[in-house]
């Protein structure tokens, strides 16, 4: 661009890059602040992060989230972690719900004749347990200490009974195993 249209063509792709970053980051922001009020308003979180601002923004959520994301980054700071750290626990947290997509997929298609959609849920799933052995144990582990504090809400919320249905015998052992793991994870992040 520089040569194109002089000094102006710095200025161009300075303006484009700032808009587009700004752009992806208010995406990103968004979508990271749906995710609990959506769940607080299907019950699955506490109904306080339902709660909508006077321009109907889930402000409650939008704390949330972005609080979240700064205690990541203080407890990455403190730890003397660095970004990478940051990008592989990031990256770990979206395998296991890849995994549960796969399953998912298998369990709505079972007993229909959609052979296509079982093979695609079968491929999905036997990659997710692929990627997740490839990955390590460490990191699995890392990534359950930020499914925790997830837990912990999702228990406030169903405090009272106010979910559904009650937890199954198999999901409450899930919850316990994962709060359990949280602890060595905790400790290994501070090592």
């Amino acid at each position: 661009m520089t040569h194109l249209l002089g000094h102006w063509g710095d200025a161009v792709i300075a303006a484009g890059l700032i808009v587009s970053v700004c752009g992806a980051y208010l995406s990103w922001t968004i979508m990271a602040a749906e995710v609990p009020f959506i769940a607080a308003r299907q019950g699955a979180f506490p109904r306080s992060l339902a709660r909508q601002n006077r321009h109907n923004s889930p402000a409650a959520s939008l704390w949330l989230t972005n609080g979240s994301v700064q205690v990541c980054l203080i407890a990455i700071a403190l730890t003397g972690a660095d970004y990478n750290t940051l990008l592989t626990i990031a990256s770990e947290m979206i395998l296991v719900p890849y995994l549960l997509v796969g399953l998912y997929l298998m369990k709505v298609v079972r007993g229909q004749q959609k052979p296509l959609a079982m093979s695609i849920g079968l491929g999905a799933t036997l990659y997710g347990l692929w990627l997740l052995y490839a990955s390590g144990p460490l990191h699995l582990l890392l990534s359950v200490v930020l499914y925790a504090p997830g837990l912990l809400l999702f228990l406030y919320a169903r405090r009272g009974g106010r979910g559904d249905k009650p937890l199954l015998q198999l999901e409450r052992m899930a919850i316990v195993l994962l709060m359990a793991a949280s602890l060595p994870a905790l400790w290994q992040l501070t090592q």
